[in-house]
């Protein structure tokens, strides 16, 4: 059997099978995006969205603590704290 007598028995048989070949490659192709969908790494939006913690959960952070340059008193930051913790600093 030679080359071409070869090529053209692969040609006939997907002739005869183009549903089966079809479905297969359709198969494979799925399989490749399913793959590529579940390896690629989560987005910041996605880390956000399961780590979001409600602004109104503010766990009784009624004060604000202000961090302040002494030398020029430049506010540097500040950041939300509750009172429990303002009289434990301030030795209370």
């Amino acid at each position: 059997m030679n080359i071409k007598e070869k090529k053209d028995q692969v040609i006939n048989w997907v002739n005869e099978n183009k549903v089966n070949v079809m479905l297969g490659i359709g198969g494979l192709i799925t399989i490749v995006v399913l793959a590529i969908n579940i390896k690629k790494p989560d987005t910041k939006a996605d880390i956000e969205k399961e780590f979001y913690i409600e602004p109104e959960n503010d766990y009784g952070r009624d004060l604000d603590m202000q961090f302040v340059d002494p030398k020029t008193g430049e506010i540097l930051g500040s950041q939300g704290c509750c009172e429990s913790f303002m009289n434990d600093m301030l030795g209370n």
